[in-house]
């Protein structure tokens, strides 16, 4: 716990400073899917670092692999744009009964990701 403590502090600094040049709030708990693809690239980034974060075990070494980062965000944009697509075509087929895929939360599925 005091890890991760300590690498959303280090995260945070810096994304505190770009993030008062357009200050920006985002409620992780309600971020879906298309609020993650109209994002900014920047903000993406920041919010996929803040969920891998979250998602590390406390015995996990606080290390930072841009590169497995770069990959995840890569991964969450290819899995929101599929929902998105899926639920334009459920809505053109069926006007109801349906639930919206493409208001999927981020929090809830970002788990479900996995970079090798």
């Amino acid at each position: 716990m005091l890890w991760r403590r300590i690498i959303l502090g280090a995260l945070a600094s810096p994304l505190m400073t770009v993030g008062s040049a357009f200050a920006q709030i985002v409620d992780m708990r309600t971020v879906t899917c298309n609020d993650f693809i109209g994002f900014k690239r920047e903000s993406a980034f920041a919010i996929v670092i803040w969920l891998d974060a979250y998602y590390q075990d406390e015995d996990d070494p606080p290390i930072i692999d841009f590169e497995k980062i770069r990959k995840k965000a890569a991964r969450l944009t290819v899995y929101c744009n599929q929902r998105i697509a899926e639920a334009s075509a459920a809505r053109r087929s069926r006007r109801c009964g349906r639930n919206d895929v493409s208001k999927t939360r981020l929090l809830t599925n970002f788990s479900a990701i996995r970079v090798c």
